[in-house]
């Protein structure tokens, strides 16, 4: 997420600069609001059984796992060696 979050961030720097100056000056993090939103993009937007495949592998690897491998896991199942 922190990819996103820091695009995202770039993008409102740029839109609307005074936004982030007065984010800045109060010390609050983008992801204090942009995280939940992505999530439910993500939940939204991507079938369930894929959804529920994925918080499987987070949840019994956790933090470890980064979105690459979550994908790469999905696309070419358990125990491939391309991954």
């Amino acid at each position: 997420m922190l990819n996103v979050q820091r695009v995202l961030r770039d993008l409102l720097g740029e839109k609307v600069p005074k936004v982030i100056a007065h984010m800045d000056a109060l010390e609050m993090d983008i992801s204090l609001f942009s995280f939940t939103w992505f999530i439910t993009i993500f939940n939204d937007n991507i079938p369930i059984s894929t959804v529920l495949r994925i918080w499987d592998v987070f949840l019994s690897e956790g933090s470890k796992v980064r979105g690459g491998q979550l994908y790469r896991q999905l696309i070419y199942g358990d125990g491939c060696d391309r991954c």
